[in-house]
């Protein structure tokens, strides 16, 4: 899965939401973005062995 946010893959046991969509004329999707993204964690001095 890639996150809409960032555009980085979600790797298995990564913490992630999906924010569903509903459409009334064609078929709904589904986004998935981490709960925190790696860059967010970057400018707050985490890498992504801290979580």
């Amino acid at each position: 899965m890639i996150c809409v946010r960032c555009q980085q893959g979600i790797t298995p046991g990564e913490p992630y939401e999906e924010h569903h969509h509903d459409s009334s004329s064609a078929a709904g999707c589904t986004n998935y973005s981490h709960k925190r993204c790696p860059e967010d964690e970057e400018s707050a001095g985490f890498s992504r062995d801290d979580r």
